[in-house]
């Protein structure tokens, strides 16, 4: 890029940033590519900075603004944040009054100033690490779910436990007040759904998908049953074993290394959280079909919230997949006969007394 066209960008960048900060007026400040730091707001004290890297980076963001793109741009430190969190600017940006200044934007003044940028060349952020092969499930069966599993979370324990809470809880966290802990919470979450099973001493318990073996244990130790998990990943499995032995579960808790379509043995309850998604939509008949051919009585099997497609950000963090929407499901189970999906969250905060305990 020549001098004189990344002066008139500097300029550019300039003065779109004097336009928002008329309409965001938020306490934050923004670092462009030269060093010069611009205020978002009239009187900025706090110490946020969100630096920008390059043209290139607002290039990107006009051409394709997408939470995924912004993530990869971040992650590989072409987006930058001082003195704060993306959440401490979220809540900035959330308040009404800042959204309506927003709206009353002319968007001829911002298109002016977003358009060098248009034309300017883009970069492009870098994919970092993603599995080669069928990420969404449309067609991915047997070895290639072992390999997909072992991708994303044989990674190493200890990357996982640098955010999830004791117990290595994967899945969605049931905060019953705002201010519990995040291992307060996924220990709520364990009490629901196994309140929400009805699950009582002495039954037995499958648990398709049991990551750490954070579920096993506890309805073990809880509430008096025999416990199975299956999972592919082999830090998981090995992890799992080792709380077990902890917890001196050996004789009422068993986990193994096992897909899902080659599941064998007799239980009560079956539950599944947060895996059943990642199966891809496709695989939901043999999915049902496989819960189906195990010995037992009638069962829940858990059903996650409709997601978008491809969810944003699932290649860094993530483990990618696409949801089935309920009529998917529905359709699905018909086809399968008796078993019913449900999911394992929903109506939580009605949950109260007898009448809902045991409702998986």
């Amino acid at each position: 890029m020549s001098q004189t066209s990344d002066e008139s960008l500097i300029v550019a960048a300039r003065n779109l940033v004097s336009q928002l900060r008329q309409s965001l007026d938020i306490d934050a400040s923004v670092r462009l590519w030269d060093g010069s730091v611009l205020p978002l707001g009239r009187e900025v004290a706090s110490p946020f900075v969100l630096t920008i890297s390059s043209p290139g980076v607002i290039a990107s963001l006009l051409r394709r603004p997408t939470l995924d793109r912004l993530i990869r741009h971040y992650a590989h430190g072409q987006i930058d944040i001082e003195g704060g969190s993306v959440l401490d600017f979220g809540e900035q940006l959330a308040f009404k009054r800042t959204r309506k200044s927003l709206k009353k934007q002319k968007k001829s003044d911002l298109f002016k100033g977003l358009w060098p940028f248009l034309l300017a060349p883009a970069d492009k952020p870098g994919r970092g690490r993603d599995f080669a092969g069928d990420e969404t499930g449309e067609v991915r069966a047997g070895a290639a779910n072992k390999d997909f599993i072992r991708f994303h979370y044989d990674v190493g324990n200890t990357f996982y436990e640098l955010f999830l809470d004791p117990e290595m809880q994967y899945s969605c966290a049931y905060f019953t007040n705002h201010s519990n802990s995040l291992e307060e919470a996924q220990r709520d979450k364990l009490e629901m759904i196994c309140r929400k099973l009805r699950l009582r001493k002495g039954e037995r318990l499958l648990d398709i998908g049991c990551g750490w073996g954070g579920l096993v244990c506890y309805a073990a130790r809880n509430f008096g049953v025999e416990a199975h998990g299956v999972t592919l990943s082999e830090e998981q499995h090995g992890l799992a074993r080792q709380k077990i032995a902890e917890f001196g579960l050996a004789d009422r808790v068993t986990v193994e290394l096992r897909d899902y379509a080659e599941l064998t043995g007799q239980y009560d309850k079956i539950a599944s959280i947060g895996m059943y998604e990642h199966i891809g939509v496709k695989n939901i008949p043999t999915y049902l079909q496989s819960v189906k051919g195990l010995p037992g009585p009638r069962r829940p099997v858990s059903q996650p919230r409709h997601l978008p497609p491809r969810q944003e950000g699932q290649t860094q963090v993530f483990q990618p997949g696409r949801t089935a929407g309920a009529p998917q499901v529905h359709l699905s189970r018909r086809r399968v006969g008796r078993y019913w999906p449900h999911r394992p969250g929903h109506g939580t905060a009605r949950f109260r007394g007898p009448r809902r305990r045991g409702l998986a």
